[in-house]
């Protein structure tokens, strides 16, 4: 299955959805990000009960170099937190990550985070739209007027025993896994959930179809099923069937 991409104009710059579907439990998007992204928190499906919304994990792959801000600086407490928004210093607060071309960084629901300007970033989503935004850098949005914040749901949703994400070389979670594969003849995948491809350096070949640098496949649940290519390179995303 192809599909065509679905860009959304953001305050802060491009959304392109690569791969949604109705009762699809992975959402699959490029942030291009021209300005920096809220600095906000999604909720886990314990920090959910507190807060309200629906649960969502997501990682990234760095598509370009970069910097993300994920997870609290040890010892930070709600109160610091509360305190650092009406200060407008919320940053210092989180660890900073300089990402490189091909870092990935696993994020999970309740853990605060924000993508700096200038960065570019594969991510894959639980496909929840639940965000709380802490502090949005003082701006505004198309009617002039500061964009709504939700503090009190924010430091609700946040787990805060969870540490700062570290670079990983592949993501494994009950909600999806995640991991770059290269291409030098084919490669025998599982098939049995959702397969989502895309192709990060080079094309691969899927049936027959070759997909081109930039495009993205998605292989419903079923039997075993290669792809091959060249000197390529490969970002597999599998998601259990519900």
């Amino acid at each position: 299955m192809t599909f065509i991409p679905d860009l959304r104009h953001k305050l802060w710059g491009i959304e392109d959805w690569l791969i949604s579907a109705p009762g699809l439990p992975i959402l699959i998007k490029i942030l291009e990000a021209k300005y920096s992204l809220s600095i906000q928190v999604h909720p886990n499906e314990t920090t959910r009960l507190a807060s309200g919304g629906d649960a969502k994990t997501e990682m990234w792959f760095a598509l370009s170099d970069g910097v993300v801000y994920a997870g609290l600086r040890p010892g930070t407490t709600a109160a610091d937190l509360e305190a650092a928004v009406t200060e407008g210093s919320l940053a210092d607060l989180l660890v900073r990550h300089d990402l490189k071309t091909g870092d990935i960084l696993f994020v999970p629901g309740g853990l605060v985070h924000a993508v700096g300007a200038a960065t570019r970033l594969y991510e894959v989503q639980q496909p929840s739209d639940t965000t709380f935004r802490l502090f949005d850098w003082g701006r505004v949005g198309e009617d002039g007027r500061p964009r709504e914040l939700h503090v009190a749901k924010a430091l609700a949703a946040i787990d805060y025993d969870l540490p700062p994400p570290q670079k990983v070389k592949s993501v494994e979670s009950p909600f999806f896994s995640f991991r770059p594969v290269k291409l030098d003849g084919s490669v025998k995948l599982d098939g049995s959930g959702y397969t989502a491809l895309y192709a990060f350096r080079g094309s691969f070949t899927l049936g027959g179809i070759i997909y081109p640098e930039g495009s993205s496949a998605l292989v419903q649940p079923g039997d075993p099923f290669e792809i091959s290519g060249s000197s390529s390179e490969v970002l597999v995303t599998e998601a259990p069937s519900p």
